[in-house]
């Protein structure tokens, strides 16, 4: 009898074995296939990315033939990959390649390309100083009623009065609600310090003077913008005006201002007794 149930016992400890190695083949098998399946997915998807990186950043064919080739390939645009191929290609190709491609996606996206792509996306044409994409992607924005953040505008206006196209920078300046982006004091100073980075003074305190209550506990930022404005212009005497203001409105000039000062003097001089 003892012998039969020693049988016994150590018969349902097999069982015991059996189901439990069993029930642990079937799990990790069912991990092994999700991990094969994630695998494939993700191999799939880094070929798709690099299929579009390739004809996005192609220097065969025009813009027409580039939407084209889009259709051609079995990709479904994702925000996740139009970040990707922007970041991917803004240093490879032209911005209006970058700009044809984005349209494509926002024509087979819709809705579901959120506000922060578009922003990406102006940011790089800035960055790369294409005025018309500029102004396309501006218009778009407006079409579709996105919002342009405010860090994007500070971009956009540096770039536009670099390449000259100041009147450009002030006219979105004053229909930034159109953008629904609101004229508040990083903006203000943003048009400000854009215009004075190429000597501009005379629009910049047109500015300065028409937004003074929303500048206000921010007087240092836009006089220094002013003084390196005034710089540029190597204009001595408009200088010691704005130090003057800034005494007579209880903002004491820093280091940067008398550095600004020291320099103007300096290229004045210069450009006088060469």
């Amino acid at each position: 009898t003892n012998c039969l149930m020693k049988f016994l016992n150590s018969s349902e400890k097999m069982k015991s074995i059996v189901r439990s190695n069993g029930f642990a083949f079937l799990t990790n098998t069912t991990k092994l296939r999700r991990l094969l399946c994630s695998y494939h997915q993700s191999d799939h998807a880094s070929m798709e990315l690099q299929q579009v990186i390739r004809i996005v950043s192609s220097p065969i064919g025009g813009l027409d033939d580039l939407e084209e080739s889009l259709n051609k390939v079995s990709v479904s645009p994702s925000s996740n990959l139009v970040n990707q191929v922007i970041e991917s290609c803004k240093n490879e190709t032209s911005p209006r390649r970058l700009l044809r491609f984005f349209s494509w996606s926002c024509k087979n996206m819709g809705s579901s390309l959120e506000d922060k792509e578009f922003n990406h996306v102006l940011r790089v044409l800035a960055e790369k100083k294409d005025h018309t994409a500029i102004q396309i992607l501006l218009s778009d924005l407006r079409k579709e009623n996105r919002a342009m953040e405010k860090q994007t505008f500070s971009l956009v206006a540096e770039t536009l009065v670099k390449i000259g196209k100041e009147e450009d920078a002030i006219g979105i300046f004053k229909i930034l609600d159109k953008f629904s982006c609101p004229q508040d004091s990083f903006t203000v100073i943003a048009i400000i310090s854009a215009l004075c980075s190429r000597g501009h003074v005379k629009r910049a305190l047109g500015v300065m003077h028409h937004h003074k209550d929303v500048i206000s506990g921010n007087e240092l930022s836009v006089y220094r913008s002013l003084l390196f404005g005034w710089s540029v212009q190597r204009n001595v005497k408009e200088g010691r005006r704005v130090i003057q203001d800034m005494k007579s409105a209880g903002v004491a000039p820093d280091l940067f201002c008398y550095n600004t000062m020291l320099t103007c003097l300096c290229e004045r001089n210069v450009t006088r007794n060469p």
